[in-house]
């Protein structure tokens, strides 16, 4: 088990990813985590303040938008937008909590780059566990860049093969993220 926010958290990683704190300044609530592999993943866990549902979609779909407003995202699409059951975050059974998954693509360019041909296709998935008592969204979001896919896919099905284990990769990820997540120190949220 990786210990997150001081060892306030925990959670169960796949081998091979790397706490980017160590390459560069990350803020306080977050924690990002890279892969050194082939699919070349990025997870991120954020504590946030507690959204409510909005009337159009799910408080993961929220975040999933609002990631694309801090990318830049030229397109985004979201594939699949559904409640999280409780087995999905079986760590956080013991605490009142609701939980929210979103899968999507962006279309981002590159940091520091204008031409729109540079821009790359990124899977974006995004699981929110909300924590009531606490008023928190602890929002896991996994990129997966698709550099064999050359325009937004308007399904997980229209991905081409090629990119298709990296798309596997993440979902993994993200499942194995989630429902290993632990509150281990509710001061975290004091």
């Amino acid at each position: 088990m990786v210990q997150l926010f001081g060892g306030a958290l925990c959670a169960d990683f796949p081998p091979k990813f790397l706490d980017a704190s160590v390459l560069r300044q990350i803020p306080d609530n977050q924690e990002v985590f890279l892969q050194d592999s082939k699919e070349n993943l990025t997870v991120i866990i954020e504590l946030l303040e507690k959204i409510e549902k909005p009337f159009d979609g799910s408080v993961a779909a929220y975040h999933f938008n609002s990631i694309a407003f801090d990318n830049d995202a030229s397109q985004r699409v979201i594939w699949r937008d559904k409640s999280l059951g409780e087995d999905d975050f079986e760590g956080m059974r013991s605490e009142k909590a609701s939980g929210s998954s979103v899968q999507g693509c962006q279309r981002v360019l590159e940091k520091g780059k204008r031409n729109p041909e540079s821009a790359t296709n990124v899977a974006i998935f995004v699981n929110v566990i909300t924590l009531i008592d606490f008023q928190t969204d602890i929002v896991i979001s996994v990129n997966a860049p698709l550099p064999n896919t050359s325009s937004v896919p308007s399904s997980v099905e229209n991905i081409p093969p090629s990119d298709q284990s990296i798309v596997r990769a993440a979902l993994e990820t993200i499942q194995r993220v989630t429902r290993s997540l632990v509150l281990v120190d509710k001061t975290v949220f004091a």
